[in-house]
């Protein structure tokens, strides 16, 4: 766990999609997706709601729109958080452990 000085240690993925879809390997990874987002990005996720979101350190609610697979959803999670100021560091990180 990362200390950030914000109230939220991590990040939340909130997802339609169950566990077992966010076991599928991450393209270019021996990981799979949901532990890519746990073990680098510092995600907790919650499977099986109606919406994806991604509630950032600070409480901020990211929308994100609905995508065919996990797959394609943790790009795009990945994406935002790297924009992020403490994401960023979290991308170089798990890119260069790759």
């Amino acid at each position: 766990m990362v200390d950030n000085g914000f109230s939220n240690n991590q990040r939340e993925v909130i997802t339609i999609f169950s566990e077992e879809d966010f076991n599928v390997l991450f393209e270019g990874s021996e990981m799979s997706c949901k532990d890519i987002l746990s073990k680098y990005f510092y995600c907790n996720i919650c499977f099986n709601n109606n919406a994806n979101r991604l509630v950032t350190y600070s409480g901020k609610i990211i929308e994100l729109k609905s995508f065919e697979n996990p797959y394609l959803l943790t790009k795009k999670i990945i994406n935002t958080i790297s924009n992020m100021q403490y994401g960023s560091e979290e991308y170089e990180n798990y890119i260069n452990t790759q």
